[in-house]
């Protein structure tokens, strides 16, 4: 899966043709988006809880979330966290967790392998990146329905689209992200419905198995009728 600054740079530099260079994005599962086009609601109590799912890396930032958490617990009571994933932070963030005070409103899952059937169970996804690629757990939790909480790198911005305005944030402002996060706790649920379900249509239209299918035929035929001539 390409984005369009690896394009770009592939063009830039002169490695291939600029007229033979083509953008095709990586596509979700294809259960995730049948899955996702049937999802309607969530209920009530799914709308507050918010999960994170990568590797406990640092270029993932899930410190700068736990602190922007912290800061408005007191206005979002019900808001919680679960973060799935494994890796080399695992003992440190859950250190942070406990500093935090916040051991009732941050869980650490680990690894899962139904992260499909998990997104399900929450109303938002934050992927708060200091930098980002074509990320797949981002466009499968906007294929199954779940308003997206972004940093501003720019892979996020770009599969996102239009929609990532007003829902996006410099990865390390803690400012910020508190007041995002406050603004999603308080949505009310017709314009929760309103943004995921833009979200989950951008998906399937965008980056389906079909859609990805489709444009990588397209680059072969252009290509072969190219080499033909």
């Amino acid at each position: 899966g390409v984005r369009a600054a690896s394009a770009g740079e592939v063009r830039s530099v002169g490695r291939a043709l600029r007229a033979r260079v083509r953008r095709v994005y990586k596509g979700a599962r294809r259960r995730v988006c049948a899955a996702g086009r049937r999802v309607v609601d969530r209920v009530p109590e799914a709308w507050q809880r918010l999960v994170m799912v990568g590797r406990l890396h640092e270029v993932k930032n899930h410190a700068t979330v736990m602190r922007a958490l912290a800061r408005v617990t007191t206005e979002c009571p019900d808001l919680s966290l679960s973060i799935v994933g494994e890796g080399p932070l695992r003992a440190s963030l859950e250190a942070l967790r406990d500093q935090l005070g916040l051991q009732s409103a941050v869980k650490f899952i680990g690894f899962r392998a139904d992260v499909d059937a998990l997104l399900r169970e929450y109303g938002g996804f934050i992927l708060a990146s200091h930098s980002e690629g074509c990320s797949i757990s981002l466009i499968e939790a906007m294929a199954s329905a779940n308003v997206v909480l972004g940093s501003t790198a720019a892979g996020i911005q770009e599969i996102m689209g239009s929609l990532s305005k007003g829902w996006t944030v410099p990865a390390t402002d803690i400012d910020a992200w508190s007041a995002l996060l406050v603004r999603f706790s308080r949505l009310p649920v017709e314009e929760r419905r309103t943004i995921a379900h833009r979200l989950r249509d951008r998906a399937y239209e965008e980056f389906s198995p079909q859609s990805y299918v489709h444009n990588l035929a397209n680059l072969y035929h252009d290509l072969t009728c190219k080499a033909s001539l």
